[in-house]
């Protein structure tokens, strides 16, 4: 599943995909590329920015982390709502418990909290 923005919620739903899974791709990566893709549609949207690429996937230990290109950062107003979606897409496939995001292989430096710290599943990032 991805895990979008719905109609004018600022909470995430989720939209069952089906994705072609390779030898060489990790069912966690083809659906992260297929959550930076989408295209707006059917009242559901993105708050990752357009352009926005997925530099790689990793285990380490129990995280996962999701290294991400530099366009990441200018969500804005968006931006945890864009961790969230990677997060909560990144989650339901893999068999880690945590999710970290990276940017351009590094943890971004500014005022940004915990926003960046390794994230789990959280109900309250949901439309229940």
């Amino acid at each position: 599943d991805l895990y979008l923005l719905s109609g004018e919620s600022r909470l995430l739903s989720s939209l069952p995909v089906r994705v072609r899974q390779t030898a060489s791709q990790a069912a966690v990566e083809l659906v992260l590329q297929a959550l930076l893709a989408y295209q707006d549609q059917n009242g559901y949207h993105t708050p990752i920015p357009a352009g926005t690429t997925l530099l790689s996937v990793y285990q380490d230990g129990t995280c996962c982390t999701v290294d991400l290109s530099a366009e990441f950062l200018t969500a804005g107003e968006n931006l945890t709502l864009a961790v969230r979606s990677v997060c909560a897409t990144a989650l339901a496939q893999s068999e880690s418990p945590w999710v970290r995001i990276t940017v351009e292989g590094a943890t971004p430096q500014g005022d940004y909290g915990t926003l960046f710290d390794a994230q789990q599943w959280q109900e309250d990032w949901f439309i229940q």
